[in-house]
């Protein structure tokens, strides 16, 4: 056990999509070479990913109260498990299990400190720029994107924070497509008619996921879809009711498909004739990967993240822009199927080069932080 490095991986949540993030990192430290330990301070225990279920899960299952503040009895209890367990890494997604993690780490803590930054802003209320001046000189920031690495360097980089990086989110390409539902069976399941033209899109229900712009475009160019065009929209959140009023007013009721919440939703995405992503920001759009590697054509808002993913800006459209949206739509809609094909192989294709689980592996254990521990991985 002493050529062995313990690593300790803190999560807000395993709710979507953090348990994959989760099981992508417990997948670049091989069983036989760490001992993982991940805890989760929201949510019940349950069955988890395959490379999570190889390690060691704690389950915290705290009320939302309880990571308001100082959260002074959770920082002491990750405490002692730093103390009695003396991991060589600690990783921590999102802000307050980076604040709880900094505020764990006393003195004696000599482990590598890795925050995963998963939004924009993160570091713009003051208290966490002094949480960062703090602990300038030992924490490690990642980036899921080039655009949430600048967003944090824009916020810390004054406070004397330098080692700031960028690893993608990324996607078990093998797993993925042994997961995904054929067309058929996804329309099915969905209750989706097998003979319709479908655009879908999925995502909390949210104002900045900007729905709006989607619908409008598609209500403006319905009749110029092939015949029976559906949207269909996947995922729950307060801003449904303003979304249904707006295809009341579009007058494109019948067309335009509610689904809800989809658990696992990307396993269905192989029902949709294209998949559009029109949040006005994304740190990453991991949904997007996700239908790229489902073999749909897709089309995104210009957002930093989705130019990250997506590469050349074929079927990327202004923020916002409706007209830009409808454009698109028709564009995808007139592609012959040898036109088609092509374009989604090189979509997959970019998936697997460069956010397939093991492809970002590599840029994370080339991390200059990372390097003195690589030799523990490969033996």
């Amino acid at each position: 056990m002493n050529d062995r490095i313990r690593v300790l991986q803190i999560c807000h949540s395993h709710g979507p999509p953090f348990e994959a993030v989760a099981d992508a990192y417990a997948s670049w430290f091989p069983p036989d070479r760490f001992d993982l330990t991940t805890v989760f301070l929201k949510g019940r225990a349950k069955p988890l990913m395959a490379n999570l279920e190889r390690g060691k899960n704690e389950f915290y299952d705290l009320a939302s109260k309880d990571l308001r503040g100082l959260k002074r009895k959770l920082v002491r209890r990750i405490r002692d498990s730093m103390r009695a367990n003396r991991y060589s890494i600690v990783i921590a997604h999102r802000n307050k299990a980076i604040y709880v993690m900094c505020g764990a780490a006393d003195r004696s803590c000599d482990a590598t400190l890795i925050g995963v930054v998963h939004a924009f802003g993160v570091f713009a209320p003051i208290s966490r720029r002094i949480l960062a001046w703090r602990n300038r000189r030992r924490l490690k920031l990642i980036g899921v994107s080039e655009g949430v690495r600048e967003d944090v360097l824009r916020s810390t980089r004054a406070l004397g924070v330098e080692s700031v990086h960028t690893v993608s989110n990324c996607l078990d390409m093998e797993s993925f497509l042994e997961s995904l539902s054929s067309r058929e069976r996804a329309r099915e399941f969905l209750g989706l008619q097998q003979d319709a033209y479908v655009v879908g899109v999925a995502g909390r229900l949210h104002v900045g996921k900007d729905h709006e712009t989607l619908i409008r475009a598609f209500a403006s160019v319905r009749d110029q879809l092939p015949g029976n065009a559906h949207l269909a929209i996947m995922g729950a959140g307060d801003h449904e009711a303003v979304l249904r009023r707006l295809v009341i007013e579009r007058d494109c009721g019948s067309h335009v498909l509610f689904l809800g919440h989809v658990e696992q939703a990307s396993r269905y995405f192989a029902a949709f004739d294209q998949f559009v992503l029109p949040s006005r920001q994304e740190s990453f759009g991991l949904v997007l990967i996700e239908a790229m590697a489902a073999g749909v054509p897709v089309a995104a808002a210009a957002s930093s993240g989705a130019s990250e993913v997506m590469g050349d800006g074929s079927a990327l459209f202004p923020v916002g822009d409706v007209a830009g949206c409808a454009k698109a739509l028709l564009t995808c809609a007139s592609t012959s199927p040898e036109e088609r094909d092509v374009v989604t192989a090189s979509a997959s294709a970019r998936v697997h080069q460069k956010f397939s689980t093991r492809a970002v592996g590599l840029t994370f254990w080339d991390l200059p932080f990372m390097r003195r521990h690589a030799s523990f991985r490969s033996g």
